[in-house]
């Protein structure tokens, strides 16, 4: 009678085999932004943190960290190879609304290993504010504090993710108590010599309306947001 042979294949996961990764971190819920720096953090330990790497299936990874920064937390950690690493990911606008994978992998013996996977979607960023002075919307002044302004504001306060928006174009209605009314367009965000002359020559009892207001974004959408009522008192 022959005896039967049993083969037994151990499969060992790479996360127990050397490390783990914990604490992964994104700026809130499951979604991404397009056009600003998207903050993922993680902790990495039992690794060498050189090979551990953040991949995309859309979208481009930057990392905050040098080498030389690296290599630094390592040197310093309390456990060996453990280290926080901090990245940002970053979308164009030809990524809204799809949805993208991001994985963590470790590079072991030429190969990449999946260490962690976890599913997002690209959205775009919602309207931001414009303000006139630090963060006026609607708003009295006396005519010299008017004077001192010389442009309005765009700004998205309480939003994690850091923005850049430019006013590319604005109307402003000049609204007088006697009904003369008159409106200046600007391009750009600086407000013209024909505005500046208004302003100087304002009177109390005066409005001035800012309106049709469109703003860019880095993610490469232009949109119209709120408007700015100034009255002079």
């Amino acid at each position: 009678m022959k005896k039967a042979c049993l083969t037994i294949v151990i499969l060992i996961n790479i996360n127990c085999a050397f490390g783990q990764i914990t604490n992964v971190t994104t700026s809130g819920w499951n979604i991404f932004f397009a056009g600003t720096g998207n903050y993922v953090s993680f902790n990495s330990s039992g690794f060498d943190p050189k090979k551990v790497e953040l991949k995309l299936s859309e979208g481009v990874v930057q990392k905050y960290y040098t080498i030389e920064s690296l290599q630094h937390q390592i040197d310093t950690a309390k456990i060996h190879n453990h280290v926080k690493m901090e990245q940002a990911v970053n979308f164009q606008a030809g990524s809204i609304n799809k949805r993208i994978t991001m994985s963590i992998v470790y590079n072991f013996n030429g190969k990449d290993s999946l260490l962690w996977k976890g599913r997002y979607y690209v959205v775009q960023l919602p309207d931001p504010t414009v303000y006139i002075g630090d963060s006026a919307t609607d708003t009295t002044m006396t005519r010299e504090e008017m004077l001192n302004m010389y442009n309005l504001g765009v700004y998205m306060p309480e939003f994690k993710p850091i923005t850049t928006w430019n006013i590319a174009s604005y109307d402003c209605q000049y609204m007088p108590p006697d009904g003369n009314f008159k409106s200046y367009h600007i391009e750009k965000n600086i407000f013209t010599k024909e505005l500046h002359q208004q302003i100087e020559s304002c009177k109390s009892g005066d409005t001035f309306i800012f309106r049709n207001v469109k703003v860019e974004g880095l993610d490469s959408y232009s949109r119209f947001v709120n408007s700015v009522i100034v009255n002079i008192k």
